[in-house]
């Protein structure tokens, strides 16, 4: 089975962003006449019955720390050779309040704790790899004092999700077993609207509507009035998309709940095609085969008495190949989707390009696969070939082949059973299982060793301040192999086998987890003498740090998030988040080179021991970071809702009594309005500047803070003032001259008085350009030049220094922005005039003017390899060669068609550069005349690069 896939649903006015939403099949609602229902696609997320949690210390013996009661249903986690009662055992528990923002109780609402990874639990992508759906650990409801308690695990990430059901959702991540919250949750609100057909204005039954809001996802479907209501959401703005089968994604920013009811209009689904073809000659694939493209989503269904999450399927498509190599599937959206691949002769493959970006207007998909082949190698023993050692390929979805070695130990593994998803893992042992190796596939040519190596075995005790503590978890972690999962029993003893990968791993860690704590890791070199065992773990070791967060008058700051990092880790941890975790959201996840067995990278055997340690502070603003090295010194970080960052440096393991002081966000309230009217501006763009000296001299820069617009209130914002100084704000507008409030004086403390600012509509100029038959023209440099003498030149020449540029898009547009406005003249280069007329433009609407060129050329080129033969996937640039002195233009297009052939239309005659590039290829450029009314045919050849 396939990865799950998100459905990219939303984005904001300049990027997309990637839609992270959970969706549950609620069996109660009924299916949309006409529409399919949705089809979860794994039950990964039960519920947990909560039992008493006593504390772990209560009624201590001298001789043991006994079991907790165990949890009457099932809990997901690492299988530890117990049956689910006994695995519950060692859970420890997490607990808070829900409150409003009076402070008040917030009874009956869900809340869940969501697993975001176990790091004794290999994962089955590559390091870094986000797409694994969180899982639920356990979910309950707030009590009549909006209380609550759930099970948890120590050692891990988790993400606390509350409300949803009356209430607005709210999360906070991470959180950790022990730690005691109060979540403050936001008043629900109803968003509703209708789903239409763009072309004839008839209402769309069952389409799906989606918005994102903080960590939740909700989603909801359209009545056969094409009518939705989606909700509880809060008061803030929203990001929401809509799609249904046959159409097009639908995608709209900054949609409020308060805003009324909406109108969503779905365009027409486009065709999605392509082509298939061999990685290794890039030649079609020719042999037939299936593609399916798959629609999934993560949400929550709005109006589900169910608040739990689980990925479902919302649609299928299948296509098939032709004798040309080509696909086509039936209209549909142009993003949120990927494609798997399965041909004969070759490895299945998974396309997903499009769930993070949509395609282009005109797009054809290419998909390479990999021919099929075999992995082969030898297995050793002692630097001898090792006969009748037993060896298996896995992949994520597990075991696919099983072979032994000959006599030379060798083995051969088909790759037919792979399903091609992410990475292959070769594992060998001998006939008794005391020796093993492990190697991940780095690609399909490659020989591989494996060289078998004795287990290790490792007595070790669990205690807590001294006393043994019977059924806590106990792992043994080492680089590139699998866990050692097991349970303490009588005195606190375990024995675990240890299978390491291979003779170079050098070092390993044990480490114990039982209710909410966890020990430090214990480091052991392979490379010298083990210590004598057993190796003791106790729950109670390292250092902690410990105190108490306040806002300046005193007052206790309930659940402010604190993260450790020791300063031996700053430079490791540069560009990490609070967990340790590489932040890759701005990473395209699908520019990751050639998909061959080994792609993903190394396997992850739980992380490094660096790594930020984090915390929350209670109810009473006290927070305890831990378990720490006891030498370790860093920087305490303490984030909190409507007050600055605080980081205190110098910390060391072991601080106690700590107090931190966190400084209220003090924010800057106003409005943007038209200044002839005075009514609200709608579309805006804002900046905070701050005054400083340069030189001497007072200017205002730029700051960090975001200006972020008041849900339901037409104009107007609010933006934090991160401390005592001048100010002002800069607002833009698309069709308006920017304008710059009054300076506002900030004593870091009192909030500075409202601010209006208004502006004034621009001047703006509108221009199309196209050739003699009527064609655009794009690419193509244009400049407006303010009409005086120097605009009487015969010649553009230097006036265009000074002048505002722009280039014409495909469709030959190109927009001025001419802020107060004048009279100019319209130049096509440096030594073109497009026109001797004066064009005066003065604010308000856009002035329109179409401009025609003298006749065009068109030029075809064709792209090969040095044996003659087509190449696809060539990216061709044209540009207007250096000693092109008239005009400036540049055009981009791709080889996409199976003939290596590219066509570039409506070319002004003149001189121009030709620059063709494709991975692996050296880069070539060649020069071309280009006449009007003549079609060019140049013939590039580009040779391999050489390794």
């Amino acid at each position: 089975m396939m990865t799950t896939r998100k459905l990219l649903l939303l984005f904001i006015p300049v990027a997309v962003l990637l839609m992270v939403a959970l969706l549950w099949q609620d069996p109660d609602v009924d299916s949309v006449a006409g529409v399919e229902p949705l089809r979860p696609i794994a039950d990964s997320a039960r519920d947990v019955t909560l039992p008493a949690l006593p504390d772990v210390t209560a009624g201590r013996n001298p001789d043991a720390i006994e079991p907790l009661p165990a949890h009457d249903g099932h809990v997901p986690g690492a299988d530890l050779g117990t049956d689910a009662s006994a695995a519950a055992r060692s859970l420890g528990h997490l607990t808070g309040r829900l409150v409003d923002s009076a402070g008040k109780p917030v009874p009956g609402e869900p809340v869940l704790i969501m697993l975001e990874r176990d790091p004794w639990t290999p994962r089955p992508g590559r390091p870094g790899d986000n797409e694994r759906p969180r899982q639920l650990l356990a979910s309950t409801q707030s009590d009549a004092e909006g209380g609550f308690a759930l099970a948890a695990r120590a050692g891990v990430r988790l993400t606390l999700l509350a409300g949803g059901a009356r209430w607005a959702r709210s999360s906070l991540s991470p959180v950790h077993a022990g730690e005691d919250l109060t979540v403050e949750l936001s008043e629900g609100l109803q968003l509703e609207g209708t789903v239409l057909d763009e072309a004839y204005g008839a209402p769309v039954a069952g389409a799906w509507v989606l918005t994102l809001v903080t960590e939740d996802a909700l989603m909801a479907r359209t009545d056969e009035t094409g009518h939705f209501t989606l909700g509880p959401l809060p008061d803030v703005n929203v990001l929401l998309g809509a799609w249904a089968p046959g159409f097009e994604v639908k995608l709209q920013s900054d949609v409020t709940p308060t805003m009324g009811p909406i109108t969503l209009e779905l365009a027409a689904g486009r065709e999605v095609k392509g082509r298939v073809v061999d990685r290794s000659t890039q030649q079609p694939v020719t042999t037939g085969g299936t593609l399916t493209m798959t629609v999934d989503v993560m949400a929550r269904l709005a109006g589900s008495e169910l608040v739990a999450t689980q990925p479902a399927v919302v649609q299928t498509l299948t296509a098939t190949l032709d004798e040309l190599g080509s696909f086509a599937f039936p209209p549909g959206p142009s993003m949120g989707f990927d494609i798997r691949t399965q041909a004969e002769g070759y490895v299945p493959d998974a396309w997903d390009r499009a769930e993070t970006r949509p395609l282009g207007q005109g797009d054809d998909v290419t998909i390479a696969l990999w021919p099929l082949g075999t992995v082969a190698g030898r297995v050793l023993r002692d630097g001898s070939p090792a006969e009748g050692a037993v060896v298996s390929a896995v992949g994520t979805s597990g075991p696919f082949f099983e072979t032994t070695t000959g006599l030379d130990g060798r083995f051969s593994i088909p790759l037919d059973g792979w399903d091609g998803d992410r990475f292959v893992t070769l594992q060998a042992s001998d006939a008794t299982g005391t020796l093993a190796a492990r190697v991940r596939v780095g690609g399909i040519d490659e020989e591989l060793v494996l060289e078998l190596v004795p287990a290790i075995t490792l007595p070790v005790q669990v205690v807590r301040s001294g006393v043994p503590v019977v059924g806590a978890e106990v792992a043994a972690l080492s680089k590139r192999s699998e866990s050692t999962l097991a349970r303490s029993g009588a005195e606190g003893l375990v024995t675990l086998v240890h299978m390491l990968a291979g003779p170079d791993v050098e070092t390993m860690r044990l480490q114990a987890r039982y209710g909410d704590r966890e020990s430090l890791p214990l480091e052991l070199d392979l490379t010298a003498p083990l210590a004598q065992p057993p190796y003791v773990l106790d729950l109670d070791g390292g250092a902690f740090i410990e105190g108490v967060v306040s806002d300046a008058y005193g007052t206790p700051i309930a659940s402010a998030g604190l993260s450790f990092r020791p300063a031996a880790e700053d430079d490791a941890q540069q560009g990490r988040g609070p967990g340790g975790n590489r932040d890759d959201s701005n990473r395209d996840r699908n520019n990751r080179g050639p998909r061959g067995p080994g792609a993903g990278g190394e396997d992850d055997d739980g992380g490094p021991s660096a790594r930020w340690s984090t915390a929350h502070s209670d109810a009473s603003g006290h927070f305890r970071i831990g378990p720490l090295a006891a030498n370790a010194t860093g920087s305490l970080v303490v984030r909190a809702r409507d007050f600055h960052d605080h980081t205190e440096s110098d910390v060391a393991a072991g601080s106690m009594g700590l107090k931190l002081f966190l400084d209220r966000i003090v924010r800057l309230e106003g409005r943007v309005v038209d200044v002839s009217t005075g009514l609200p501006q709608q579309e805006w763009y804002a900046l905070l500047q701050r005054e400083e000296l340069n030189d001497g001299k007072a200017v205002f820069r730029n700051t960090r803070e975001s200006v972020e617009r008041k849900p339901g209130v037409p104009g107007e914002f609010s933006v934090a003032l991160p401390e005592a100084g001048r100010y002002q704000l800069r607002i833009s507008s698309a069709n308006s001259i920017p304008a710059t409030s009054l300076p506002v004086d900030f004593n870091g403390t009192d909030a500075p008085p409202f601010v209006v600012v208004a502006l004034s509509p621009a001047a703006v100029l509108e221009l199309t350009l196209l050739d003699a038959r009527g064609r655009p023209v794009g690419g193509f440099g244009v400049a407006a030049v303010v009409w005086d003498k120097a605009s009487e030149a015969a010649t553009p020449g230097g006036v265009l220094k000074g002048a505002k540029q722009e280039r014409t898009d495909s469709a030959g547009h190109a927009r001025f922005m001419l802020g107060e406005g004048g009279s100019y003249r319209l130049a096509g280069g440096p030594g073109q005039w497009l026109s001797g007329k004066r064009v005066d433009v003065r604010p308000g609407p856009a002035e329109q003017l179409t401009l025609t060129l003298p006749p065009t050329g068109d030029l075809e080129v064709t792209v090969t390899d040095e044996a003659g033969r087509p190449l696809a996937g060539v990216r061709v640039d044209l540009r207007s060669s250096k000693s092109e002195k008239v005009h400036s233009v540049s055009r981009q297009t791709s080889a996409r068609t199976p003939d290596g052939k590219v066509l570039i239309e409506v070319i002004p005659p003149g001189d121009y550069d030709v620059t063709c590039r494709r991975r692996g290829y050296e880069t070539l450029k060649q020069s071309v005349l280009i006449k009007g009314n003549v079609l060019e045919r140049m013939a590039i050849s580009l040779k391999p690069k050489q390794p």
